[in-house]
């Protein structure tokens, strides 16, 4: 995508921290894959520790961990059911 180029062509660049959380977005929202999501933020908070988007990335990525604990427990709830 657009957004990669920026990422991965231009890391310095202000708009760098923004275009890899939307890459992020876009993985979690579109592609439903949390887990490329949580990888991409990860590395968001890392290389961009300062950036706002920084932020946004650890407040995301607690959301997916409470919303994958959450499925995990329904589903042991279902296999008990059984």
């Amino acid at each position: 995508s657009h957004y990669e180029v920026i990422y991965r062509e231009f890391p310095e660049s202000k708009r760098a921290p923004e275009a890899k959380y939307l890459v992020a977005m876009i993985h979690l929202n579109y592609y439903k894959d949390p887990k490329k999501a949580k990888n991409l933020l990860t590395q968001l908070i890392s290389d961009y520790p300062k950036s706002v988007f920084a932020e946004k990335a650890k407040g995301v990525y607690q959301d997916i961990e409470r919303g994958e604990k959450s499925q995990k427990e329904k589903d042991k709830q279902k296999e008990k059911r059984k």
